[in-house]
């Protein structure tokens, strides 16, 4: 028996030897430091992860950077990649990772089941969610005291496709291609005249408008001159500047209703062991968010709306894009004063998406044929004061 408690021990610093082998540095590095605080973070990292990826609840939103475990990159972040990050830039460029990982973190926290939690001696999620923040804080002050571990860090924070080589290689990808961008183009050419041609006179159209009138252009682009920005050129409304630039480009949806599968509602999980969340009809709601992107060298804002349904009916057997759930988001990116630049539309599904450039922008035209390229049914013309 003595023997084996003194194994115990001696396997358990086998395994993590073997196991930062697969690591990267830095992180490598820190679960063997003779830094007890840093030594125990590295390690409460590594097992959070290995909680969150064994019980499936690993947050998509941002991609994980190999050896720095509290950071995270975006691709609209990963592009900064390349401008010369130095000095405040720099700062607030890692702050953005950070803040991307802790709002993974939050998310996976919460979705741990409480076993988890247990398992990593903590019993409350608070205290996790405590103490992910604190070792994040030690493990940064000793990375970035090191010049190396900071162009490390810009070498590696890029985002990787999610395409699989073999995946596309057992489906015959460049075969099954040709169908399917045929399959496109039928639908886009039966899309687009819709745009141009106004709904039976039979149809039932609901229209959802929000409550608030629209903000007053003149007013926008003096809130919009206020708002700060970081040392990345990024803008950062406070609330009340979020709320107010949400409510004034907010779209009015105007949905033919057939059935209750075009009414739009709330999220809400059935059951605590359902496979997907459901839709409240009940509660017809827009949800509503900022982001980001690059546009003409400097980053822009957009708004993004989305609206759920309960499910697309299937139109045939053959219908893959069929079944529980469907939806509709709306995006609108905006120039500098305010003026919309371009209008985009998508299914959550990532399909039949559609652009509606605005202001005297116009698309650009395919790089090459036989590619699935930005669909324009139509420009949008400006609209005047008090109109959405």
């Amino acid at each position: 028996m003595r023997r084996l408690v003194l194994l115990v021990p001696l396997l358990a610093a086998v395994a993590m030897v073997a196991g930062c082998a697969t690591l990267e540095s830095p992180q490598r590095e820190h679960l063997v430091s003779a830094d007890s605080q840093v030594r125990d973070c590295a390690a409460w990292f590594a097992a959070l992860d290995r909680a969150v990826d064994t019980h499936g609840v690993r947050d998509g939103s941002a991609h994980r950077i190999a050896g720095y475990p509290y950071l995270r990159a975006d691709r609209f972040t990963a592009a900064f990649r390349n401008d010369g990050l130095a000095g405040t830039r720099l700062r607030d460029w890692v702050a953005r990772l950070h803040a991307l990982d802790a709002s993974a973190r939050s998310y996976e926290t919460a979705n741990l089941p409480d076993a988890a939690l247990a398992s990593l001696n903590v019993g409350r999620r608070d205290v996790a969610q405590t103490r992910t923040q604190s070792c994040a804080g030690t493990l940064m002050q000793r990375d970035f005291a090191a010049p190396d571990a900071r162009a490390q860090l810009v070498a590696r924070a890029s985002v990787p496709d999610d395409y699989h080589t073999w995946q596309r290689v057992v489906g015959v990808y460049a075969l099954t291609r040709i169908p399917f961008l045929a399959g496109v183009s039928r639908w886009q050419a039966e899309a687009e005249p819709a745009f141009r041609t106004p709904p039976p006179a039979h149809a039932r159209i609901v229209r959802y408008a929000p409550a608030e009138p629209p903000n007053d252009a003149s007013a926008m682009r003096g809130m919009l001159a206020r708002i700060g920005r970081d040392a990345l050129g990024i803008a950062q409304p406070d609330e009340a500047q979020l709320q107010q630039l949400l409510a004034a480009y907010a779209p009015v949806f105007e949905i033919e209703h057939t059935g209750d599968d075009d009414l739009p509602g709330a999220l809400y999980w059935p059951a605590i062991d359902a496979p997907a969340p459901a839709v409240d009809t009940a509660q017809p709601t827009v949800y509503a968010r900022l982001a980001h992107t690059h546009w003409g060298g400097r980053p822009r804002l957009q708004m993004v709306y989305s609206i759920w349904f309960p499910a697309r009916p299937r139109t045939g057997a053959f219908d893959l894009l069929g079944g529980r759930l469907d939806g509709v988001v709306w995006r609108v990116t905006l120039d500098d004063d305010g003026t919309p630049l371009v209008y985009d539309t998508i299914h959550p599904c990532g399909c039949y998406q559609m652009f509606f450039p605005a202001n005297g922008v116009v698309a650009r035209p395919p790089p090459e044929t036989d590619i699935e390229w930005a669909f324009v049914p139509t420009s949008l013309p400006p609209h005047g004061a008090g109109h959405r």
